[in-house]
């Protein structure tokens, strides 16, 4: 074992900051928007004129921003789905990539954060599968 790995290994967990909600067209737009214009990975699949281009109704959409105090930060894109394991939180259908779209110098205590976040809301919303 390398004699220097302590000095590899996360630092203590500190508080999570992130709080998730459900995306609101009607009033969460400009943050959703900040929020990609920040994205180190964002893609146009995460862009409203991609997320609009869908009938409505065509598929339950649930994306979801992650924020730090009144800032949002994350957006992930999603859906629900009925799958063989129940109800399914699912990257959104018809796009080519999905996942969280996060500002560059993301953590490796940020991810697991977001992660942690992203688990407690879709226990709490009842979904059985996230994928």
């Amino acid at each position: 074992m390398c004699p220097d790995i302590a000095h590899t290994l996360p630092a203590p967990r500190e508080r999570n900051p992130f709080t998730v909600s459900l995306y609101d067209p009607a009033h969460d737009r400009p943050a959703w928007d900040r929020a990609l214009n920040h994205a180190a990975n964002a893609t146009l699949f995460h862009t409203h004129e991609f997320l609009q281009y869908h009938p409505l109704g065509r598929f339950e959409n649930h994306h979801l921003i992650f924020r730090i105090g009144e800032e949002a930060r994350v957006l992930m894109t999603g859906a629900v789905r009925e799958t063989e394991g129940g109800k399914a939180l699912v990257s959104y259908p018809g796009a080519s990539y999905g996942g969280l779209a996060y500002p560059a110098g993301l953590s490796f205590h940020q991810a697991h954060h977001l992660v942690e976040t992203l688990l407690r809301y879709a226990r709490a919303q009842k979904f059985k599968v996230v994928t």
